[in-house]
């Protein structure tokens, strides 16, 4: 009987460490962390640039494991890059999050107006 039971116990063991983890459906990195900090230090340029670095590790990251970008991430990116002087790469972004999200086209199109026009 104590066999069995080892037996049992160990194939217990041997297929629960086989089982798959669940897998988000976005990826986040340490956005939470560094979004905080930039909201909460007055959006000063270390944070914004460690905020800006690591949406661009979530950007990156989610298309080499070819899943797709939270919403709002290429939307923050793009307004990220464009408050640092990177209006085309910033126009680019915004694209990006329309194609990815339809509905939040007549957003980010009042988003480019008011940008855009207020750069101009």
């Amino acid at each position: 009987m104590n066999k069995k039971l080892m037996f049992v116990m160990l194939s217990f063991v041997l297929l629960s460490a086989c089982a798959q983890q669940p897998q988000t459906i976005y990826t986040w990195g340490d956005y939470v962390e560094t979004s905080t900090a930039y909201a909460t230090k007055g959006h000063e340029k270390e944070y914004a640039e460690k905020h800006l670095s690591e949406i661009k590790k979530i950007v990156d990251q989610s298309e080499m494991e070819k899943r797709r970008v939270a919403p709002g991430i290429y939307a923050e990116y793009a307004q990220l890059l464009y408050e640092e002087g990177k209006q085309e790469e910033a126009k680019k972004y915004f694209s990006l999050e329309k194609e990815t999200y339809p509905e939040s086209e007549v957003f980010i199109d009042n988003v480019l107006a008011k940008l855009y026009k207020e750069g101009a």
